[in-house]
């Protein structure tokens, strides 16, 4: 992804999607496992396991879930057709070291020429041809500025080989270009090796400052949600939309408490914490005994530094059943509050007769169960499942998340957008009609107020839109570039993608930030609120000792607004009469000389 959020997850949800729609096509490879010593009972086998290799890694390389050292080693060990067309098109070519890495498998010499130098240098030795810089390399012994080398990450393939060699891979980096590097798995397992190793000064800057910038909002969305709160419980009139508002100002808090915090937490967790080296598993292949095909099992070690590794699945769950809660808890009491403002506004007798505090917490009671229950889907249905989207935000993804985001956020949206146009338009002819028949005293105000309530959410449901727009930018942007999907990397266009995931992150902030823009609009709109909040903050300063605070508080009090604009009516009054008096005077003193 407001009242918060709600609109990221229904623009973002499509990028979830998307690549699950193209990648929707499955080969079964269990017979296509790499091991060294593995041949083919035929070439017919052969090719069909190159084909499946070559066409799973498209779909693969983006989670990490396999290695393009593993992935070229694996096509030319077994002389597959697609080999020579991969080196002709270098479809994975995205940063230098995949360069190299090309270089490396399909032209050797054009690879040790290039890196012969750096690589010598690294190994400390002066002349030497490739072999001898090779063995004389120590991936344990090299200092960072060595292992950031891309001929230096390239070279230690040759160390360790085929099932000792780790790539870090991550093209889901907000305002940075794909990464992509690699190590000998002795550096790895030194506890050396994360996606901030390889990541440039330019990036790290920027993910630092989204961390930053997260920590910020997360107090401030905290501390404004907590003042809406206590100064609407401690208000001297307790109205059904003062309910509602409590009810939106705590789904907020849990964005200032919970979801906030978990970005920087996720950014920390996604590109500080250290790889592990990949897992040993069996894998099942033929070899050759005496001129006889037989099954056998080999031990072959997979990728490590997986994303299940970084953010756990507990962790996932966690912060997705509180994102999704406080965002539909925002949505569905936006609705039921312009429900209830349009009910004020056209039936004002029997809304006057029906409405009571305790009826206004049912709704909100039915509100938060509803939420409850939207929240909890993803963690019971087989379909549905937390994930990661834009690298921040925790958001439902899987083959149902479309059917829930229409049913849970869509249609409420539609609903609150029309309820807040209607109660702004009710709003406008109710003080007119209530002018015309009510010119002063009691009714004539309580149908300003009845008014100013309606307008106010008016204004939360426009600021949310505002919030909204860029996300619909994004969304629609998405539909017309075929050139931004990591599992179609035939199409993939890497300016493209890192723009786009950096749209959506930026999309992200913007909306999550909505939930702090209601505390200011109560204070900009609503006198009897900002009055609540002064006081509860002229007391705390008081008690602190704060004296100068406390009086800068109460010159902004509505009772000093109200004291000061009624000084200067008065001054107006008494400058007009002195003037009236003055032209009467002088009016009386030409007609005696006259």
């Amino acid at each position: 992804m407001e009242y918060t959020s709600s609109a990221v997850f229904l623009v973002l949800c499509f990028e979830c999607l998307m690549p699950t729609l193209i990648a929707a096509r499955t080969t079964d490879n269990s017979t296509c496992e790499f091991a060294p010593n593995f041949i083919f009972p035929s070439n017919e086998e052969k090719n069909r396991c190159c084909s499946v290799v070559y066409e799973n890694f498209k779909y693969e390389w983006s989670w990490g879930r396999s290695y393009l050292t593993t992935f070229l080693n694996t096509l030319q060990t077994w002389n597959c057709s697609e080999f020579e067309r991969e080196c002709s098109i270098q479809t994975f070519a995205y940063n230098e070291f995949a360069r190299l890495t090309y270089k490396k498998f399909c032209n050797q010499t054009l690879f040790e020429s290039q890196c012969l130098p750096i690589v010598t240098s690294a190994a400390n030795q002066i002349n030497t041809n490739w072999t001898s810089s090779i063995s004389k390399l120590k991936p344990s012994s090299l200092t960072s500025s060595q292992l950031a080398e891309p001929c230096v990450q390239a070279a230690m393939y040759e160390v360790g080989g085929f099932g000792n060699y780790h790539e870090v891979i991550e093209p889901l980096v907000p305002f940075c270009d794909f990464l992509w590097c690699g190590f000998d798995n002795s550096v790895v397992e030194a506890g050396r090796v994360s996606v901030w190793t390889c990541m440039p000064n330019s990036c790290r800057g920027g993910i630092i400052a989204m961390m930053a910038i997260s920590l910020i909002f997360a107090v401030m969305t905290t501390a404004a949600n907590a003042t809406v709160i206590v100064a609407l419980l401690h208000s001297r009139i307790l109205h059904n939309q003062a309910i509602y508002r409590i009810s939106l100002a705590l789904g907020d808090l849990l964005v200032g408490m919970i979801v906030f915090p978990t970005f920087a937490s996720s950014l920390y967790n996604k590109f500080h914490i250290k790889h592990s080296v990949g897992a040993l598993t069996n894998v099942t292949g033929y070899v050759a005994v005496n001129g006889n095909l037989l099954e056998e099992q080999s031990t072959v070690r997979g990728a490590g530094g997986l994303f299940e590794a970084r953010l756990p699945r507990s962790y996932i769950d966690f912060v997705g059943f509180w994102t999704i809660l406080s965002v539909c808890v925002s949505v569905y009491t936006l609705v039921a509050a312009g429900a209830d403002r349009c009910y004020a506004l056209r039936r004002p007798v029997q809304y006057n007769a029906k409405s009571t505090m305790p009826k206004a917490l049912i709704p909100v009671l039915v509100i938060w169960l509803l939420s409850i229950l939207m929240a909890v889907l993803p963690l019971f249905v087989s379909d549905l499942r937390y994930g990661l989207v834009a690298s921040i935000l925790v958001s439902s993804v899987g083959r149902e998340a479309l059917i829930l985001y229409i049913v849970a956020f869509a249609v409420p949206l539609i609903a609150m957008w029309t309820m807040g146009v209607a109660s702004y338009c009710f709003a406008r002819r109710y003080l007119v009609h209530w002018k015309s028949i009510c010119p002063t005293g009691t009714t004539k105000r309580q149908s300003r107020t009845e008014a100013n309530l309606a307008k106010t959410l008016a204004v939360m449901v426009g600021v949310f839109t505002l919030s909204f727009l860029p996300a619909v930018v994004v969304m629609v942007t998405s539909f017309f570039l075929p050139h931004i999907y990591l599992s179609d990397p035939d199409n993939l266009v890497q300016s493209s993608a890192v723009a786009f995931n950096s749209a959506e992150a930026v999309t992200a902030f913007i909306l999550m930030c909505n939930s702090l823009w209601n505390c200011f609009i109560y204070s900009a709109r609503d006198k009897e609120f900002r009055r609540a909040t002064i006081n509860m903050y002229t007391s705390c300063a008081g008690r602190l000792g704060m004296q100068r605070l406390c009086k800068m508080l109460i010159k902004w009090s509505p009772e000093e607004e109200d004291r000061l604009t009624t000084s200067n009516d008065d001054a107006i009054h008494l400058e007009a009469t002195t003037n009236y008096r003055t032209d009467t005077t002088d009016h009386d003193n030409t007609n005696t000389a006259m």
